[in-house]
Order: structure tokens, then sequence, then C-alpha cells
């Protein structure tokens, strides 16, 4: 486990639950009692800052949801495939995601961002041949368009009124697995931004992609990049894990100065973790850099922040961090 000793890992494990596959995640914190919120996100498509939370028990019920409507799809437990998740990052596509590594499958998650051809060629580049989309008009358009490069099965992806059910005596989805062989096995595909070429594909065994709640600051965030983003999986996962909050940003609006400035104060994270222009947006305004400086930690990463900007938020007295990698 890297950056952490034997000693220390064992520790945390200890505290918040061994990690074996990522649906651990959610095992530990379901059991938890009392129950603490780990999730939130935007309780309408057009709120800003009113948060819906979620518990580890609330995510389970939804992700066993998730998984019987999945099923009901046409794909079976056990699977061993990859299955593409081409939407919007908003709580369908966090359902869907534990949904389908509960189900037994690697999870493909597609930026929003590339084109038709950079899909097609990430869905080659891993063999996948099912794909989960949204609804919005921009993703069935490049549903279509992959459609036409390369045979796909595309499939909508579970939305809540699929998969928030109320609790009943229906059986809750079991799979039969080995955990220390599944630890190996590929969890998560993620991409390189393409800026260079076409994208390429970042292969995570549960156990790569594990190591990254240990990793976490134990700290309430809010976290403005999207699940199909490394750094916004793995900063979630961090705050989830060690029973804290994850806060995410409304998927279905534009991001702006005065919406961020909103959450920031509404939220009062411990923790902002962002990219330079998301952080850029937020210093525009006197009162997002007041807020900043609240926070204990406020990290970027992906592109380069540029210095006057980084320089500026260190000046003020904002604990600035920087992130670089995929």
């Amino acid at each position: 486990m890297s950056h952490l000793s034997e000693e220390n890992a064992q520790s945390l494990y200890n505290e918040f639950g061994e990690l074996k596959v990522l649906d651990d995640i959610i095992q530990h914190r379901a059991a938890d009692d009392p129950p603490a919120p780990i999730l939130a996100y935007p309780r309408t498509e057009s709120s800003v800052d009113d948060f819906e939370y979620f518990t580890g028990k609330d995510l389970d019920r939804l992700i066993d949801g998730a998984v019987k409507r999945i099923i009901a799809l046409g794909l079976e437990p056990n699977g061993r495939k990859t299955v593409g998740v081409l939407a919007a990052s908003n709580l369908d596509f966090i359902v869907s995601f534990f949904a389908l590594s509960r189900l037994g499958y690697t999870v493909l998650a597609l930026s929003l961002r590339i084109a038709p051809t950079a899909v097609a060629n990430l869905l080659k580049q891993t063999d996948c041949v099912h794909v989960l989309h949204g609804g919005t008009h921009q993703i069935l358009s490049t549903a279509q368009a992959v459609q036409e490069i390369l045979p796909v099965t595309s499939l909508p992806i579970p939305v809540r009124s699929d998969y928030d059910r109320p609790l009943s005596s229906e059986p809750r989805f079991a799979r039969e697995y080995d955990r220390d062989a599944e630890n190996s096995r590929i969890a998560v595909i993620m991409h390189s931004s393409g800026s260079t070429g076409l994208p390429k594909a970042v292969m995570l065994s549960h156990r790569a992609i594990l190591t990254h709640p240990t990793q976490g600051s134990g700290l309430h965030n809010f976290n403005a990049l999207p699940w199909y983003h490394l750094y916004g999986v793995s900063t979630s996962l961090q705050a989830m894990w060690m029973r804290k909050t994850a806060h995410l940003y409304n998927a279905a609006l534009p991001m702006t100065s005065e919406s961020l400035v909103e959450i920031l104060e509404t939220v009062k994270p411990d923790a902002v973790h962002t990219v330079p222009y998301v952080l850029g947006l937020m210093a525009e305004k006197r009162r997002g850099v007041e807020l900043l400086k609240r926070c204990k930690v406020v990290t970027g990463a992906g592109a380069r922040t540029p210095d006057e900007l980084g320089d500026r938020l260190v000046r003020e007295g904002v604990n600035l961090g920087i992130v670089f990698g995929t």
C-alpha cells in the first residue's frame, strides 16, 4: 500500500474496514450504527446548494436496486466483462458505478468531453461491447455516432425511478466470488484526456483503486470533479470510506463563480478538490477566496495550475496543494 506503513494501513483497516473490492466501501458504511452521511448530491436538477444526503445504508439499498435493473437489461452477474458508462456524473452514475462493480464487471468511465471516435477507440482498446448511456441530447448523439463506428450494445443507465425502491422482503443481491482473486482483477478503467492524440485507457485493479481511500485526510469535502476523472473518484472514495461526506457539484448545471461560492457558503467543507479552471472561478470572487481560506485543504489536479493563480491564493492564506498525473 503506497505511502503507508503496514502498521498504519492496518490501523486504518481496524477503524474503517478492510478493503479488498470496491463494494467493501459501501458494505462497511452500510453496517455503521449509527449511520453517517457519506455522499451528498443536489436534490433536483436545478439545485445548486440544496443537497440530499445519503448514508452507506441508503446507498447500499439504491445500489441493490440498480443491480436488479442492470440484470433486467441483460447483464448477468459475474460477466467478467467491461461495461462503459457514458453519462453525466450524477447520482445515477455513482449508483451504477458501484452496481456494475458489485455484479463483477469492470467499469469504463467515459468522459463526456471526448469525440465519438475517441469513445469508439477506448471501447476497442478495452474490448468493451456494452455501454450504459445517459439521456441528454449530447449523450444520445454520441452513443449513436459510436454505434455507426463499431457494433456496441447501448443500454439506458438506471435512473432513480428504477433503483430507488423501498425496503421489501425481496432477497438482496449477493454474488459468490473469491475476494483475493477479485482484488487483482481490473475494477475501473479511466483514460487520459487525449490532448495529444486519442485517449489511452488507464487500467486500475481493485487493489490499485483501493489505495486511494487510505490516502485520505479524513475530512468532509466538496468535489468539483466528475467521476470520469480519476481524482474525482479518488477524493470521493477517501471521504466516503472514512465516514465523511463527499459533496458533488450538480452535473446538470453550468459551473459559475456564483454557484461555487454558494456551495462553499452552505457546505463549509473542510477540503475542496478541483481542477485549475474551477479553482480560478472560485478565486474570481473575493468571497470565494475568503471561503477557500477557511478550508483545511484545497487541491487542484489535472492541468497545471497557473503560477499567478497559485501564488495569489497562497499569499492570501489558502492551504493549496497541486496534484499531477492521471
